[in-house]
């Protein structure tokens, strides 16, 4: 249960919607986020050793460098305002660096530490290219819609694109 928290750049998340929520009902929105994984991290929390750090990391694809994204409407809203020729510039890969400790038997500690990337400089060298082309295209759909790539495939591709293409 989400008993305290402090919480500086949320990404589509708000710390009053989700205070004093089971860890099951906090991954309820994410795909096969409840049960299944919500389970998955139960198990991982309680096996966790009080001087063990579990560290892992996810990322995703914004419209903005913003940090501070409680919710995904004004980003959306830019997205689509913006000419389709100019959206890839404003493309950023967004990581976050995930940690979890437990300071007592009832207690963990989870904290993210947020990196934003314009999308252009992640993709800098062909082997990171095709490794994000490659993750791009084989995420579970279910996960891409809860992530809203489907929006900006159009303006992934023509990054790619124009990064695979020969300088002139």
């Amino acid at each position: 249960r989400l008993a305290a928290a402090s919480l500086c750049a949320p990404t589509f998340w708000a710390l009053k919607d989700n205070l004093g929520k089971p860890l099951t009902a906090l991954h309820g929105p994410v795909p096969k986020g409840d049960p299944q994984l919500a389970a998955r991290i139960t198990r991982i929390f309680d096996a966790l050793g009080e001087d063990s750090i579990l560290t892992r990391a996810n990322w995703t694809v914004q419209y903005t460098d913003a940090r501070f994204t409680p919710s995904s409407a004004p980003l959306k809203a830019a997205f689509e305002a913006c000419p389709s020729q100019d959206r890839p510039s404003h493309l950023h890969q967004r990581v976050e660096r995930q940690t979890v400790r437990k300071l007592a038997p009832d207690v963990i500690l989870f904290t993210i530490r947020i990196a934003i990337d314009p999308l252009v400089r992640v993709l800098d060298s062909p082997a990171h290219r095709d490794a994000f082309r490659l993750a791009w295209e084989t995420t579970d759909p279910d996960l891409r819609t809860y992530k809203g790539w489907p929006a900006m495939d159009d303006a992934v591709k023509t990054c790619l694109s124009r990064l695979d293409a020969p300088p002139e």
